[in-house]
């Protein structure tokens, strides 16, 4: 199916929501990309290599980008914030993303996974079904949710009851499930979310200036963590060789930032940083 039909026929479904939006065709096609339409923002898709030790790609985490009628990009979480009155309109709006990165990311899941978010309200929202729609949205699209990774950052207060039941239907559905590991976070306090067995730990770019000590501290413990748990772990925020050599170094099975997009793009040899993990590296 063309992407142009395809963009019809997902038009078509997001007409039967149980929120309708001011905008009676959300996705739109220009100039080869698909773009999304709500409350009056434009809404593109971005993606972010992820790359394994020697340089292979594993996949891509798509990143959304927001802008308002004057072309203005915004903060990635203000589409939310309009949405957040009305827990129907979260739902509405996470199911848009999903689907524009997915139209956005066709040509990149015929030879890796796409990483992509599931907002904590639409979680909170949905009490049973959980991704039913979002298959059926894939098959449209000639995907399978094996070829996904779903992305879970736990609200606050977590009601791990609940979250754990969403995690196990997206799972028998054929998802992955990733957690997010805030990359400041306490380690006892996202601990009790690994007894939910997720497949890959996610640690973000800290969101506070840290000293490099502690950085690689929280990473290796991090890491350490998520082991114990049989989890496989990707990282964000490797933007140097010395970055990349610790966190291969403590085991980390994915990297994301600017030297894995060098890494991903030829710009570094082949097996360089493998090469410095058996040779010495920061050792």
């Amino acid at each position: 199916m063309s992407l142009e039909s395809l963009v019809r026929q997902l038009n078509a479904e997001f007409a039967t929501a149980t929120w309708h939006s001011t905008q009676r065709q959300p996705l739109r096609l220009e100039q080869g990309r698909v773009i999304g339409l709500f409350q009056g923002l434009c809404l593109r898709s971005t993606f972010a290599s992820i790359v394994d030790m020697g340089g292979g790609l594993l996949g891509y985490q798509a990143l959304l980008q927001a802008y308002d009628r004057n072309r203005r990009l915004l903060a990635s979480w203000v589409p939310y914030a309009i949405a957040c009155l009305d827990d129907k309109a979260v739902v509405y709006l996470d199911r848009l993303c999903r689907t524009l990165h997915t139209l956005n990311g066709l040509a990149h899941a015929e030879s890796a996974w796409l990483l992509l978010d599931v907002h904590p309200r639409h979680v909170q929202e949905i009490r049973q079904g959980h991704g039913k729609v979002f298959e059926r949205i894939l098959r449209l699209c000639g995907l399978q949710p094996r070829q996904i990774v779903l992305r879970f950052r736990a609200a606050e207060p977590v009601d791990l009851a609940h979250l754990g039941r969403s995690l196990e239907r997206f799972r028998a559905r054929g998802f992955a499930i990733a957690l997010v590991h805030p990359g400041d976070a306490e380690q006892s306090r996202f601990e009790p979310l690994l007894e939910l067995a997720p497949d890959f730990v996610h640690i973000e770019r800290p969101r506070r200036a840290l000293a490099t000590g502690e950085r690689a501290a929280r990473l290796v413990n991090g890491v350490l963590l998520a082991r114990q748990h049989h989890c496989r772990v990707l990282v964000q925020g490797i933007d140097s060789s010395d970055q990349a050599d610790l966190a291969w170094l403590v085991g980390v099975d994915g990297i994301q930032g600017e030297y894995a997009e060098r890494l991903a793009a030829g710009a570094v040899p082949a097996g360089h940083a493998t090469a410095r993990r058996q040779y010495g590296g920061v050792c």
